[in-house]
């Protein structure tokens, strides 16, 4: 079962392994991460499967990086 919303999703949730305390403090670094930036780590682009994709190899980057689809 998966809790919370897409763009709040963990990686061990999403792979279905066990999980410890960890994942809060993973949750707590997006949270971070939206608070400084104004926006979400893991923004959802209209395909689920590429999404968890993105989630579980933690592949988000910084606004002004070079990648970055908000630029």
């Amino acid at each position: 079962m998966l809790g919370g919303g897409l763009t709040y999703q963990m990686p061990e949730v999403l792979a279905e392994k066990s999980y410890d305390k960890s994942v809060d403090l993973f949750l707590f670094g997006l949270l971070m991460y939206e608070m400084l930036t104004g926006l979400p780590a893991f923004p959802f682009r209209d395909n689920y499967e590429d999404h968890q994709k993105r989630i579980k190899s933690c592949d988000f980057k910084f606004p002004g990086e070079k990648g970055c689809d908000v630029d």
